[in-house]
């Protein structure tokens, strides 16, 4: 038992019981209250972990849980008055969370969604943060942030449009079920219980009817487990797609359009990728040889943290890569084969006839590097597929870059 309370605690204990509508007790949430409002008041003093310069963050913690039990006076709001732009995404959101109840601050909320909406990382069908900066000492993380700006604008109608991203952001966090911190996963459990009640008040059933030109599909929703699947062709001329919801619920919909053309141009959505052919010295390789040793080299940037990537490179028919295990292959592989920091490193690789795929579990953002080596077993010319980088629960996250033929002559 600490002798010493916790500002912070004591703030985001009132918070789970605000956004949780589980009440405290009286006696102890009037002590609870009783602390922050003498912590505001300068009557009671903390030591930060790291410096002093932090109080202003504390206090607008502190005045988010305190607002949501009481009347938090404007006087008190000025005493927090601040460049938003300088304050980290978490401690944003609790002052719109304040600003909101506030009569006189309430109109400045949408220049605080504006900054918000500014530090959003658009990943194809879902948003993250740019800054994420967790600050632990806080009780903050960067799952607990995108939990919180959900619980904060989940019954606003200007953010409509934006929470389905949110929230398809929020679960592309998890790793093995879970958020990283306990606050996150609190959070998040609240953040999704929320949202459920304010759009998916009813569940889906009956059917839903997909019209494109003459195309009508009808998707039956009786006893889905998995979302339904459709395709329909590309029509010659702009037409409108339409959807209509016979029965309960309001299902969501996610569009692709894919073309069956050869790729002529790098493709980028929020990954990408670059590739090296280099011979066994590391110098750029321009002409091929029947027996010719090949280096590829890799190099794969992510924009965020994303979970099970997959990387799959072709190599000419006939080739084998090394490394497989077999006597000299695996010794010539692993003499050649870069291998950087063990977080860095694939959690599974495939060797097979028609390429190389290496499968990642996790990969922070910034740039990692890979390298394999093949041997060139025949001649001939070789169309190669593009080079395809991708997240695997993400569809919408992935790279893919054209590969020239290979043209392999005899010794």
């Amino acid at each position: 038992m600490s002798l010493y309370g916790s500002e912070i605690l004591t703030s985001y204990v009132l918070i789970l019981s605000s956004e949780s509508d589980k009440k405290i007790p009286e006696e102890i949430q009037n002590t609870l209250l009783e602390a922050l409002n003498r912590y505001t008041n300068g009557l009671i003093y903390r030591n930060s972990y790291i410096s002093n310069t932090d109080f202003l963050l504390k206090k607008i913690i502190v005045l988010d849980a305190l607002s949501r039990f009481q009347t938090v006076g404007d006087d008190v709001i000025r005493s927090i008055q601040v460049d938003p732009k300088i304050l980290p995404t978490d401690i944003l959101i609790s002052l719109r969370n304040i600003y909101s109840k506030s009569r006189i601050y309430k109109n400045q909320i949408s220049q605080l969604d504006i900054l918000l909406k500014s530090r959003f990382r658009v990943q194809g069908t879902s948003y993250n943060f740019v800054d994420e900066t967790g600050l632990w000492w806080l009780l903050s993380s960067n799952d607990s942030t995108v939990m919180r700006i959900i619980l904060s604008v989940v019954k606003d109608p200007n953010w409509k449009e934006d929470l389905p991203r949110l929230i398809r952001g929020a679960i592309s966090r998890q790793s093995k079920g879970h958020w990283d911190i306990t606050p996150a996963n609190a959070l998040g459990i609240l953040a999704f219980q929320s949202y459920s009640k304010q759009f998916e008040k009813d569940s889906v059933e009956g059917t839903t009817v997909v019209t494109l030109e003459n195309n009508s599909n009808t998707l039956e929703w009786k006893n889905q487990k998995e979302p339904n699947k459709l395709t329909l062709p590309m029509p010659h001329n702009a037409q409108n797609l339409e959807f209509v919801q016979n029965g309960n619920g309001k299902p969501y919909v996610i569009i692709h359009t894919k073309a069956a053309l050869p790729l002529k141009e790098k493709l980028e959505s929020g990954m990408r990728l670059e590739k090296e052919i280099l011979n066994e010295s590391g110098n750029k390789k321009t002409s091929f040889q029947e027996g010719d040793i090949v280096r590829v080299r890799l190099k794969i940037y992510t924009e965020s943290d994303l979970s099970w990537i997959a990387v799959r490179d072709p190599i000419p028919a006939g080739a084998s890569i090394l490394g497989s295990g077999l006597g000299n292959d695996s010794r010539s592989g692993s003499e050649l084969t870069k291998e950087e920091n063990w977080w860095s490193s694939p959690t599974f690789i495939e060797r097979k006839w028609e390429g190389y795929t290496a499968y990642f579990e996790y990969l922070p953002a910034g740039s990692v590097t890979l390298e394999y080596v093949y041997r060139i077993n025949q001649t001939g010319k070789f169309i190669l597929p593009p080079t395809r980088v991708e997240a695997m629960y993400l569809p919408d996250q992935f790279a893919e870059l054209p590969n020239s033929d290979q043209m392999i002559t005899k010794e």
